[in-house]
């Protein structure tokens, strides 16, 4: 066919969500056209070996959907004009991962390069003055209000202070440190061995002011990513439910939260080892793997390891993520509770959503792609059926 090259590229690039909308245009039209059915089939059968005469019909309809979405979620640098969000209602074949799990979409289905934006600085949900602040408690029961215009805080044995030098408290022995976050905030703190954590919404990490000892432990709730300083004589641990992790020096993203099914580590750098409370033997993961850990099983697969770390940019990024945990990364980043018990099963979501957007762009968004009403009752959001 005359044109296939042309049109396969275009195809990959709607899939990709870098094709322009009127690419996207261009190819509708030709799918539109029945004399181009049989080289439709004969592409979807190419690139998701699915059956192609069941897809086709579905296929045809999401590019016209993103056609018709042109609400921009995307960070800076991004083109307006690409489409905002894509879905496939199919389940995608995961390979490494039991499908009965399906927990959390872990495969990065694409390949994304992640913008330029200022990284480190905490970034504060501003649709509300009430807005809570992180906190940072320590052992003797104080307790300090963080400055959100403040780049994170820096822990040395003499004592705290904000990034840019700005005393904080002075310290006159070790002590158990907490750093918390609300919803709607995240947060930045180096720890004394100059490791460097970013908090996401509503997380925790329990720390010592100074690490004694053959081991350096911390422990975590919810979601950070660290960037470890290597130091082989003393291993860095993080705890959490169910799983230690140990490394000697690297870059992760580990994501912990209590309503979640899996804890979910995504390897940047390095190496580390996990372990469960119930085992003795390690899992051992390298660059670009993740693990998920499940029941006291660990599933491991490779993936794209900037869309699981693009929130500490300021970036929530879904590829062919279940609709459940979208809503509960919307739920913990714009504080709203969500009914589940009305969520549909079998939607999955492919987009990129930055994180001062405003609560009602993205519902909108999310409506005119999935096709689905969503209503908001105060600070409580139920889909309607």
């Amino acid at each position: 066919m005359e044109h296939s090259k042309h049109i396969e590229s275009l195809f990959k690039k709607h899939k990709e969500g870098s094709a322009s909308v009127e690419e996207t245009r261009v190819l509708l039209a030709f799918f539109k056209d029945p004399q181009n059915s049989d080289y439709l089939n004969a592409l979807i059968d190419q690139e998701f070996e699915e059956d192609a005469t069941e897809m086709a019909e579905e296929l045809v309809s999401s590019i016209a959907r993103s056609v018709k979405s042109v609400v921009d979620l995307h960070i800076e640098g991004h083109t307006t004009e690409r489409p905002v969000l894509f879905r496939y209602i199919r389940s995608y074949k995961y390979g490494w991962w039991s499908a009965a799990i399906l927990i959390l979409g872990l495969f990065g289905l694409y390949q994304y390069n992640l913008y330029p934006v200022k990284v480190g600085h905490p970034i504060a949900f501003t649709d509300t003055k009430d807005q809570e602040k992180a906190t940072l408690t320590l052992g003797n029961g104080q307790q300090i209000e963080l400055d959100t215009d403040k780049d994170g805080i820096i822990t040395r044995n003499e004592g705290l202070t904000y990034a840019d030098g700005q005393n904080l408290v002075q310290l006159h022995e070790v002590q158990q440190a907490l750093l918390s976050t609300p919803r709607k905030t995240q947060y930045s703190t180096m720890l004394p061995d100059g490791t460097q954590v970013w908090l996401n919404a509503e997380s925790s990490l329990s720390y010592p002011t100074s690490f004694e000892g053959a081991e350096r432990i911390v422990e975590l709730k919810g979601e950070g990513y660290f960037e470890v300083a290597h130091d082989a004589k003393h291993p860095f641990i993080v705890v959490t439910k169910g799983q230690r992790l140990k490394v000697l020096g690297t870059s992760f993203n580990l994501k912990a939260y209590t309503n979640e099914p899996a804890v979910v580590t995504t390897l940047v750098t390095g190496r580390v080892q996990l372990y469960s409370d119930k085992a003795t033997v390690a899992q051992m993961l390298s660059p670009g793997q993740q693990s998920a850990f499940v029941e006291d099983k660990f599933y491991v697969g490779h993936v794209d390891t900037k869309i699981f770390c693009a929130w500490k940019l300021g970036e929530l990024r879904f590829r062919a993520t279940p609709l459940d945990e979208v809503l509960r990364e919307i739920e913990r980043w714009y504080d709203i509770d969500i009914d589940y018990s009305t969520v549909p099963k079998g939607v999955k979501i492919h987009a990129s959503i930055r994180k001062d957007k405003k609560l009602a762009i993205v519902i909108e968004a999310l409506e005119k792609i999935t096709e689905l009403k969503f209503d908001i009752q105060g600070r409580r959001l139920k889909i309607m059926h």
